[in-house]
């Protein structure tokens, strides 16, 4: 049959010019895999993206809070580094107050952490739940079922058929070399 997929149609006539050329032995995944290779490199290349999107999001999250507690424990050693016993006595509050900045880099430091971990969680459900993958082996499934199973039928049924013409000359032969 003809499909409307000219990648499915594609699939069928590799597989039935490898048939035709190997008499029958054929590795039906191996074609399948080719022509998925071949055809759909930037749908296979989009699938790992969104696979390792996930990891990436939440490495991403623990970087951003890396960079945050870096700042912050920059920020205080630099207070505490201009800190002297005159501050203190000029304003008691002076280092409670000098811990505004290094407190704010801290929070978007946890916050950037948060969002990358959220992200990847999110991320992570909906490829569970619509997983490409699985889309893809469901797909390659059928399609090697098919080949399998109406394809090569089709293919053995016309090699009886010529089976069946060689077998009739042959017995024409005999016949007519017995009455002879």
């Amino acid at each position: 049959g003809t499909f409307k997929s000219e990648f499915i149609n594609k699939i069928v006539k590799n597989y039935k010019d490898i048939a035709a050329e190997h008499k029958g032995k054929v590795n039906t995944r191996v074609i399948i895999e080719k022509c998925f290779i071949q055809n759909m490199c930037r749908t296979i290349t989009a699938e790992r993206c969104i696979k390792k999107s996930g990891t990436m999001l939440a490495s991403l999250g623990l970087l951003g809070m890396f960079l945050g507690l870096t700042l912050s424990a920059s920020k205080f050693v630099t207070l505490l580094g201009q800190t002297n016993a005159s501050h203190f006595a000029g304003n008691p509050n002076y280092l409670v107050n000098g811990m505004a900045d290094p407190l704010r880099s801290l929070t978007v430091g946890f916050m950037v952490c948060l969002s990358g971990i959220s992200c990847a969680i999110i991320i992570n459900v909906i490829k569970t739940v619509l997983s490409a993958e699985e889309a893809r082996n469901y797909l390659t499934a059928d399609i090697e079922d098919y080949l399998d199973n109406k394809v090569a039928l089709a293919i053995n049924k016309e090699k009886e058929t010529e089976y069946t013409i060689m077998n009739r000359i042959l017995m024409e032969g005999f016949v007519e070399f017995s009455v002879k």
